[in-house]
């Protein structure tokens, strides 16, 4: 998988296009604080990434480090809501045995509720111990997204929207956790694994009746192609 990084913070990302350099990522990553105003974020300078990363204690030989030349912030993005950046790399990553991009949905119109996919990372395994040093995968279930509506709205007054995406197990213990924000979650189409959703936020750790929420990539798919034909040769 892939990790970004800015000082001490650390964090995931997925890599959708080798050829033309882009990254997916969840735009709160780029912040201090998840209400802050979307000019305070920082500039493609001070990020870097490492493809590759498997075991964060150590260095493998497939990893290699890359530097940000662009950051493309979604323009609506605010708190819970919109919540997904675009990053361009100064060079292609190279794609090996280790390392590849995974696909896109090929249309607005594909719906992954009921299916089983993985989300990845390096977050918590719980919630009273630090992130994984080796990258975690969990099995879980897309919801509709009034499941996740009817937990977090009349608790947190958050509301779910359709530029989200719910997914977990109702009765708790398995789901992504703090340290988790930017992976994927990846289901199974065919032969080919595709980016359903980026990990956003949650209610704590995989808590009983809160599925996670995931920012639904379908939504932004006219915006991503956008960017990276707009800016493939830049």
């Amino acid at each position: 998988m892939l990790s970004l990084k800015r000082s001490t913070k650390k964090c995931s990302f997925i890599n959708i296009h080798t050829k033309h350099k882009f990254l997916i990522i969840d735009l709160s990553l780029l912040e201090t604080h998840r209400n802050s105003p979307v000019f305070s974020l920082p500039q493609a300078i001070f990020w870097e990434v490492r493809v590759g990363e498997h075991n964060q204690k150590i260095t493998e030989t497939y990893e290699k480090t890359y530097s940000v030349s662009r950051v493309f912030h979604y323009p609506w993005y605010r708190g819970y809501d919109n919540d997904i950046a675009l990053m361009k790399l100064s060079e292609p990553v190279e794609v090996n045995e280790y390392v590849s991009p995974i696909c896109l949905p090929a249309s607005t119109e594909i719906e992954f509720t009921d299916r089983e996919c993985v989300a990845t990372g390096w977050g918590k395994v719980d919630y009273n111990k630090k992130g994984a040093d080796i990258l975690q995968k969990v099995k879980i279930q897309v919801f509709d997204n009034s499941d996740c509506h009817n937990a977090y709205f009349p608790k947190f007054k958050i509301s779910i929207r359709n530029w989200h995406l719910c997914a977990g197990t109702k009765e708790g213990g398995k789901g992504t956790c703090h340290g988790d924000s930017g992976g994927p979650l990846q289901c199974k189409m065919g032969n080919q694994w595709h980016l359903a959703g980026i990990t956003s936020f949650g209610s704590g750790c995989a808590k009983p009746g809160f599925p996670d929420v995931y920012t639904r990539v379908t939504h932004f798919l006219v915006w991503v192609n956008q960017i990276r034909e707009l800016y493939k040769d830049i």
